[in-house]
């Protein structure tokens, strides 16, 4: 009788342990408990990052000359091209069939991509000025 319920107990724990790993394998530990929670983490940085962009551009537009009107040029034409980008894949991800959280992370990778390109080439252009 004692080995009967060790034995079920022990199948118990096996089982439980199986799904828990299952679980964890397809589900990120970011989304486990609100998958909003990692959205905001992405938000917060994609911002940071802005904030060196914009000052880094500022800068630029500070100069003047050619470089600053290529500049402005450049900022009006990336944000109407990001914004379509974005919007055209949130409309997919939701078409798909994914979820909100799953839409809001795919807009931000898209501005992302952006804002880090623009910061890598602004850096060559900042450490000139130093």
């Amino acid at each position: 009788m004692i080995g009967a319920r060790y034995t079920l107990s022990t199948a118990r724990y096996w089982i439980t342990l199986a799904a828990a790993a299952i679980e964890s394998a397809t589900t990120p530990r970011k989304h486990r408990f609100n998958p909003w929670l990692s959205i905001a983490y992405d938000a917060a940085r994609l911002g940071f990052e802005a904030q060196w962009v914009i000052a880094a551009r500022m800068m630029r537009l500070a100069a003047g000359g050619a470089l600053a009107e290529t500049e402005l040029h450049r900022m009006v034409c990336e944000k109407t091209a990001a914004f379509v980008e974005a919007q055209m894949m949130a409309a997919s991800a939701l078409a798909r069939g994914r979820n909100s959280p799953a839409a809001a992370k795919k807009t931000l990778a898209v501005y992302r991509k952006r804002v880090r390109r623009n910061r890598r080439r602004l850096s060559r252009f900042s450490s000139t000025l130093i």
